[in-house]
Formats: structure tokens, sequence, C-alpha cells
């Protein structure tokens, strides 16, 4: 009678394990249909896979389903902070982006002189180090402007081909209003446009620029009557009265001195020959600071106050 139990015993259980092998079978089948049945998706998994594995923050391969931690372990708390500071960065909530410089610079209330005149000096010091910006010149920075203008500083320069304010003081679309003439001189013309500046797109600096070597100021220092034409004439006449303080002295090396003189000679005419210049700088509303590009290295020199 025994050996019948166990003869029929033995088979029951053999049916039932090769069952339930059977049952997990078909739903180990049925969870993975899904994925089989999409092509597609299947694809993306396998493109992002290769992205991730591509990226040099996955370096670290993540744990797998079966060993992941739990929500409150340490390693569940840094994976969860990664990710917040990764969706920060995409939506820009945690690193805003900064102001450039060629924005900042365009404000309705205008750039205190000090701030335009601290942004020169230090664009002309990228200048010299040969490190200059990568912004303000865009096609956006265009279409920025498209509607209008309001430059943070006024150059009156020399029109020499070496001394272009815009690269030497490294400033971009809409940052300076530049006036070039020989020497640097006045004009009707001259003092119209810097009106024009001052009255209408209100910068607070005016910037007199002049630099050694000028061709301008070496024909005025020459004792030839004839500068070439009454235009030309008119000009050195101008520029020697301004070089009435140096009389008796001998000419400075690359005419530094002369350069500084002139330069200091238009910045006072530039007041007692225009009302509108005058007011702007008798209320403080306007600064005018000289200048003096060299030729030999690049660097600006500004006079103090």
């Amino acid at each position: 009678m025994s050996l019948l139990r166990v003869s029929l015993v033995a088979p029951l259980l053999i049916l039932s394990a090769c069952s339930m092998m059977s049952h997990r079978s078909s739903q180990a089948e049925a969870g993975a249909a899904p994925a089989a049945a999409n092509p597609a998706s299947a694809e993306a998994t396998g493109e992002a896979a290769t992205e991730k594995m591509a990226s040099p923050s996955s370096a670290i391969a993540a744990p797998s389903a079966e060993a992941a931690p739990g929500p409150g372990s340490p390693i569940a708390n840094d994976e969860m902070k990664i990710t917040l500071k990764k969706e920060g960065e995409k939506s820009g909530e945690q690193t805003p982006p900064a102001v450039t410089h060629a924005k900042s610079a365009n404000v309705s209330e205008g750039v205190p002189a000090i701030k335009a005149l601290g942004w020169l000096k230090n664009g002309n010091r990228r200048f010299v180090r040969h490190a200059l910006r990568n912004d303000g010149q865009s096609q956006k920075d265009v279409l920025r402007l498209a509607s209008g203008q309001t430059p943070h500083s006024i150059i009156l320069s020399c029109s020499d081909s070496r001394v272009p304010p815009e690269i030497v003081f490294d400033q971009k679309l809409g940052e300076i209003f530049v006036v070039r003439t020989a020497g640097p001189s006045l004009d009707p013309a001259v003092l119209a446009t810097i009106e024009y500046a001052v009255a209408h797109l209100h910068p607070h600096l005016l910037v007199v620029m002049g630099h050694t070597q000028c061709g301008a100021i070496k024909a005025a220092l020459s004792h030839d009557p004839d500068a070439g034409s009454p235009y030309l004439n008119g000009l050195v006449a101008a520029m020697r009265l301004r070089f009435q303080a140096l009389a008796g002295k001998p000419i400075s090396a690359n005419q530094r001195d002369e350069g500084w003189a002139n330069v200091a000679g238009v910045s006072e005419e530039l007041i007692s020959r225009s009302e509108i210049i005058r007011g702007a700088v008798g209320t403080g509303e306007l600064k005018i600071q000289s200048a003096l590009y060299d030729t030999g290295h690049g660097k600006v020199d500004f006079k103090e106050d």
C-alpha cells in the first residue's frame, strides 16, 4: 500500500511543478511583449542608451534595476540631486544666463561715465593682450539694434587707420558713437555730429583721443606755410594754436606731448564752441575725458582729473 501511494504522489508533484514553471514563463513573455512589439521604441531606447554611453556624465554605469537603492538611501538622494541640477540647467532656473557687455550697454537710463570709462579701459587691456571679446557682433545683435542705438560713450579720435576706436577699445555694435577727423580736429560738421549724440542719444562720456606719431601733428609742427590746400592750411593753423603752451620746447619723442596738447585744446574748444556740450558738462550729464593712443604698443593712456 505504501509503495502505491508513493507511485501515485510522485507524478502529481511533477505535474504541479511543470504547471508552475509554464505559468511563470507565460508571465515573463507577456511582460516582454510590449517592447518587442514596438521596433521604433526599441530603436529609440537603443539610441538613448548609445548617447548615454557616449556622454562624459555617464561614464559610471548606473546600478541595475535589481540592485536599485531605496528612496531614502544616500545613492538615491545623490541621483535625485544630479537629476534636479540637470533639469535646472536645461530650463535655466538654476543657472540664469549672464548679461553680456553688449546687452548691458544698451539701457534706457544711460551708463554712468565712470562705468563707461571702465569698459573702455578694460577693452583696451584686452586689445593689448590679444584677448578680444566674441560677443556683440552676431546677427541677433544686428536685429537687436535695428530699431535704435544707445551708445554708452562718444569717441572723438583721429582718422588714422592704425587707431580704430572700436578695435582698440574692443567695443561692438551699438556700444560707442565714433567721430573721426585728422588730429582730431573740429569743424561745424564735427560739432554738429557730437551735439546730436549728446542731445539725442544721451551718453554720459565723451572721449577725445589723439595718438603718437600723428601725421597731422607732424604737419603742424613743420615750418611749411602751405600744407597743400586751404582746408589743410586751416586744420594745421588750428593745431598750431593748441601747441602754444609748448613754445620754445623741443619736439617730444613720437610727438607725445604735442598729441596731449592737441587733445587738451580740442576738449576746451568743445565746451567753448558748443552750447549743448557746455550745458551737458555744466549739469554733470557729460564728462569729457582726454586720452592718447600709443601706436608703438597699442595702449591708451587716460589723463587723470
